[in-house]
């Protein structure tokens, strides 16, 4: 008499337990990658290269400012005169 096979996990079904850990990381991991890109925006901002977010699929014009002191400057100049 041949004994029964005992079921491995290749062709088992996923417990509910497993699915719902498995729904789990799924949802664990879509929302840490949308952390890591406001993360990387915040420090493309910080180091003023935020100019491909602001003009989008736009083509380039010419130079963009590398820092933030030329626009202050000039932002700070047409309102003193004012």
């Amino acid at each position: 008499m041949a004994t029964p096979k005992k079921p491995t996990p290749q062709n088992s079904a996923p417990s509910a337990d497993t699915v719902r850990i498995l729904a789990a990381l799924k949802s664990y991991r879509a929302y840490k990658q949308e952390i890591d890109r406001s993360f990387l925006i915040n420090e493309d901002w910080f180091r003023s290269r935020h100019w491909k977010y602001i003009k989008g699929g736009t083509k380039p014009i010419g130079h963009e400012p590398t820092t933030p002191f030329i626009l202050n400057a000039v932002c700070k100049k047409i309102a003193y005169e004012l």
